[in-house]
């Protein structure tokens, strides 16, 4: 365990070294007392890491399936299944898209359990492309959320033969757009070369096999990058003053 994992267990559980103890021994499930007064079922280590990513969240309801917290005045409410990518805590908490998005449209690649999409929409988006190989588990949780957002879900899977150009160009994209990115490992094929790529303003890409290849790219392309996370692993932002 890294010092910032170390870290996060500490800031998030009563007990925190009983609760690593137990995981490290696999003494599951077991319930655990968070640091805000929640109690919790972990079944896995999964589930022990995962409630440390919600901490910084105003939470009012907790399971490993099912949260419920207040965001700018909102209750949210997410569900979602053990083998789900759950970003909640770094979107709601960290805030690792916070980007201008207001009244432009968003391509949201991998839109997972709906909650990168649902914070587009409550910042303002006018409308979302929501991309992934299982919209439905996103789209309950977005229409529950946000029921007046505007969104157009694709059931796809991004590569080679459906890239940003395909995606672009078949969905009229509209100059000045927002794109983020987190395929796990397809965003080489979707992005690199794409003769769209200008037509996006703001661009958040998460690489998972070094960001050299990406950012050469968007800095050829006019963007101006910056990137944070280490050398196989991280967030790129990039951003373009001449797209309006």
């Amino acid at each position: 365990m890294n010092l910032k994992t170390l870290e996060a267990y500490l800031e998030t559980y009563e007990k925190p070294f009983q609760v690593m103890k137990k995981t490290w021994r696999e003494e599951f499930p077991f319930k655990a007392k968070l640091i805000n007064g929640h109690e919790v079922e972990i079944t896995s280590k999964r589930d022990a890491y995962l409630f440390t990513t919600f901490r910084k969240l105003k939470v009012r309801n907790l399971s490993n399936k099912h949260i419920e917290f207040s965001y700018g005045g909102k209750d949210l409410v997410f569900t979602f299944e053990p083998n789900d990518y759950v970003s909640v805590g770094e979107i709601f908490g960290d805030g690792i898209y916070d980007v201008d998005v207001n009244l432009r449209t968003v391509v949201d690649v991998s839109s997972g359990i709906g909650d990168s999409t649902t914070f587009f929409l409550l910042h303002g988006a006018s409308h979302a492309i929501a991309v992934d190989i299982l919209v439905n588990r996103g789209k309950d949780n977005v229409e529950r959320n946000v029921p007046e957002g505007k969104v157009t879900w694709i059931n796809k899977r991004c590569d080679l033969n459906f890239n940003l150009d395909v995606l672009s160009f078949k969905y009229t994209i509209p100059n000045g757009s927002v794109l983020k990115v987190d395929c796990e490992g397809c965003e080489y094929d979707f992005l690199l070369h794409a003769r769209s790529i200008s037509r996006y303003k703001h661009i958040i890409v998460e690489y998972h096999d070094g960001k050299k290849p990406l950012v050469e790219y968007l800095r050829q392309s006019g963007f101006s990058v910056h990137t944070t996370g280490g050398r196989r692993l991280g967030l790129i932002y990039a951003f373009r003053r001449d797209v309006k």
